[in-house]
C-alpha cells in the first residue's frame, strides 16, 4: 500500500471512530448528558414555504423560513433535585434559514428576494425549579408570562399565522395616489398588542387551580407582565381563554393589556376571538402627532374574530379550517386602520407529527384621508417537520 493510501485509510478510520464514539453513551429512548445525572432529549423542526404576494403594482413568489414558526433546534435537559422538586432547562436556537420571510418587500421594483440569515441565534436559554404545590420558578431568557396569552385559540391553525399582517408583514404599501411605495408596513399596522414575548426575564407560575394557570415575569429592562389562562369542558364544549397585562413603562414607554380565548363543539365548530389595546407612555418614540402619549388621540387597539371547522378528512390526521376578520386599528398614528380577512387549512401529519398549511390573506389599509392605498394579497404554503 502506497504511503498517500495509507493516510487515506487512517484520516477515513479516524474520523469514523470519533464520529461513532460519542453515540455509545446513547441508550433507547433518550440521549445521556456529558456526566449522566440529567435526561436529555433533543428535538427541534424544519419549516419551509412558499409566499406569492400582490401588492397592486408588483408580484412575485418567494421560498421563505417560517413565520409564525421557523426552523429551529432545541435542547431539553431534565433532572429531579428532591422529592418535591424537578429541574429543567431549555436551550433553543433559531437556524440561519436562506430566506427571511420578515424581510420579503416587492418595492420598489418588484424584485427583492429578502435577507438571508448567516448566523445561528439563541431564542431561548432558561432554568426552571417546579414545586410540586407551590408552582414553577423560570430563570433565563424565556417566554414571558405574558406571552401569548392574548392569542388563545380554538382553531388549531397557530402553526401557520397568530395575528393579523403576521404574514407578508414586511410588505411596503403602495400609494396609489402618488403612485409611490410608501414608508408603511403591513405588519407596522397591523399589531396583536400581546404581551412581552421571549425576554431575560425571572418568572413565576403558580400552581393551576381549578382549570386556571397564571404567571407574572419581570425583565431586565424594567419591564413587568401577568398572564392568565383558562381552561374546561363543558358538555359537549371545550374552552379556553387567555387575558394579559404588559407593563414596558421604563422600558419602551408602552403597556398593553388583552383578552382571547375560543369555544369549540364535539362536531369540531369553533369560533375564536381577541381583543387587545395598547396605552402609551410620555415621551417620543418616533410615532407620528408628537410622540406615544396618547394625547394624538388614539386609540391603539385591535380585535378579532374567527370561525372554525375541525375535521378528520383523511387518514393523515385531523384537518382544521379557520377563516379569520382582523381589524387593527391607530397602531403607529391616529385613524391609521388595517383590515385583514384571512382563510386557512392546516392538515396534521399524524403518522411522523409534523404539518402542513395553506393560507390566503387580504389586507386593505385607510390613513384617514382620502389618499389610496392598494390592496396587498398573500397566499402561503408552508411544511413543517418535526424531529
Amino acid at each position: 500500500m502506497s504511503i498517500q493510501n495509507a493516510l487515506k485509510t487512517s484520516v477515513a478510520v479516524g474520523a469514523l471512530l470519533a464520529f461513532t464514539a460519542p453515540i455509545t453513551t446513547a441508550e433507547a429512548g433518550g440521549i445521556k448528558n456529558q456526566n449522566g445525572k440529567l435526561n436529555l432529549t433533543v428535538g427541534g423542526q424544519i419549516v419551509r414555504a412558499l409566499l406569492y404576494a400582490d401588492d397592486g403594482e408588483h408580484s412575485q413568489t418567494f421560498h421563505t423560513d417560517g413565520i409564525s414558526t421557523g426552523t429551529r433546534i432545541r435542547f431539553i435537559p431534565t433532572g429531579q433535585l428532591t422529592d418535591t422538586i424537578k429541574v429543567g432547562a431549555l436551550l433553543e436556537f433559531d437556524v440561519a434559514n436562506s430566506n427571511d420571510p420578515s424581510g420579503i418587500d416587492l418595492g420598489p421594483n418588484g424584485d427583492t428576494v429578502g435577507t438571508g440569515g448567516s448566523a445561528v441565534g439563541e431564542r431561548i436559554a432558561d432554568i426552571a425549579f417546579s414545586h410540586k404545590s407551590m408552582g414553577k420558578l423560570s430563570i433565563g431568557r424565556g417566554n414571558t408570562a405574558s406571552n401569548g396569552a392574548s392569542e388563545v385559540s380554538m382553531s388549531g391553525t397557530g402553526a401557520i399565522v397568530g395575528g393579523p399582517a403576521n404574514v407578508g408583514g414586511a410588505l411596503m404599501l403602495y400609494n396609489n395616489t402618488t403612485k409611490a411605495y410608501s414608508a408603511l408596513t403591513v405588519g407596522a399596522q397591523g399589531s396583536t398588542f400581546d404581551g412581552n414575548s421571549r425576554a431575560s426575564r425571572v418568572r413565576y407560575d403558580l400552581p393551576k387551580f381549578a382549570g386556571f394557570s397564571t404567571a407574572v415575569s419581570w425583565a431586565d429592562d424594567g419591564a413587568w407582565d401577568f398572564g392568565a389562562r383558562y381552561s374546561a369542558k363543558y358538555g359537549d364544549v371545550k374552552a379556553k381563554f387567555g387575558a394579559h397585562y404588559m407593563d414596558e413603562s421604563g422600558a419602551t414607554g408602552i403597556s398593553t393589556h388583552g383578552i382571547s380565548g375560543g369555544l369549540e363543539h364535539v362536531s369540531g365548530l369553533n369560533v375564536n376571538m381577541v381583543y387587545a389595546g395598547a396605552i402609551y407612555a410620555d415621551g417620543a418614540d418616533g410615532n407620528l402627532n408628537g410622540g406615544n402619549d396618547n394625547s394624538d388621540g388614539r386609540d391603539a387597539n385591535t380585535w378579532k374574530f374567527g370561525l372554525g371547522y375541525k375535521a378528520k378528512l383523511t387518514a393523515l390526521g385531523q384537518t382544521n379550517f379557520a377563516v379569520e376578520i382582523w381589524e387593527a386599528e391607530d397602531s403607529t398614528n391616529v385613524s391609521y386602520d388595517l383590515d385583514t380577512w384571512q382563510l386557512m387549512a392546516v392538515q396534521n401529519l399524524d403518522s411522523i407529527g409534523s404539518t402542513l398549511g395553506l393560507s390566503y390573506h387580504h389586507y386593505e389599509f385607510s390613513d384617514g384621508t382620502t389618499t389610496d392605498y392598494n390592496d396587498i394579497d398573500v397566499v402561503y404554503f408552508m411544511t413543517q417537520l418535526k424531529f
